[in-house]
């Protein structure tokens, strides 16, 4: 089972929507994903709850693990492990914390999402001096990079600021794909795994109109996941 890790310091920088679209792209294509919800606010949960109401969620392939506590960590890992799943996607605690260290320690992938506005790059940066100091205290090399969201997808679409901001990024270890504004990105806490939404609104003819937009979504998913996957093979065979 790989373990990955979406990290922040700061609240609202994209980490929990990138996971949840991530797990759907990976639920999509039939894989066994573990959540595991380290968040204080308990995002994941609330995810599962929404999605069991909206009849998207899929309890075979996804479930979700309390991991607020270092011992709540230990046994979701154990019991995603014994149960055979694919993948394990961690959201973080905001900030530092011994059990942030505990996670991106024991974690074959960190992404630390973020858009290209001053204060959330100013966030960015920080939750990435962390973890490079972290990881070298613990002479440990874990593969790192930024994940672009609420972005536009082509540099020419760039204001001025965000142009800055990507000159800047660009110093830095970086996912080629990024994450645009998108309403069923944005809403995929209360949609639940976009894949299973697409199922639901193209069976019902008073929604079918809607699921082209979550297909839009779901694409760019696929090309986030199949990155990290790419990483993921990589360090694998290192």
């Amino acid at each position: 089972m790989q373990t990955i890790a979406f990290m922040s310091y700061k609240g609202g920088a994209g980490k929990t929507t990138s996971l949840m679209l991530v797990a759907s792209v990976l639920n999509q294509r039939g894989k066994r994903v573990a959540l595991l919800d380290a968040d204080e606010n308990r995002p994941l949960e609330a995810w599962r709850t929404y999605a069991i109401n909206n009849g998207t969620w899929d309890d075979e392939k996804l479930k979700v693990w309390k991991a607020g506590e270092e011992s709540d960590l230990e046994q979701a890992l154990e019991g995603a492990e014994a149960e055979s799943f694919d993948y394990a996607l961690v959201d973080t605690k905001g900030g530092g914390s011994d059990l942030n260290q505990t996670i991106l320690l024991n974690c074959d992938l960190i992404i630390i999402p973020t858009d290209l506005c001053v204060s959330e790059l100013d966030e960015a940066l920080k939750t990435l001096e962390y973890v490079h100091r972290l990881l070298k205290n613990a002479k440990m090399d874990i593969p790192t990079g930024f994940l672009l969201n609420r972005t536009p997808l082509e540099d020419e679409k760039f204001a001025a600021a965000e142009r800055e901001g990507m000159v800047l990024m660009q110093q830095f270890p970086m996912f080629a794909a990024r994450l645009p504004t998108h309403r069923v990105i944005k809403d995929i806490k209360g949609s639940g795994p976009l894949n299973r939404y697409y199922d639901v609104l193209k069976s019902s003819p008073g929604k079918r109109f809607r699921a082209p937009q979550v297909q839009v979504a779901l694409s760019h998913g696929e090309t986030l996941t199949d990155e990290i996957l790419s990483n993921l093979s990589t360090t694998e065979a290192a």
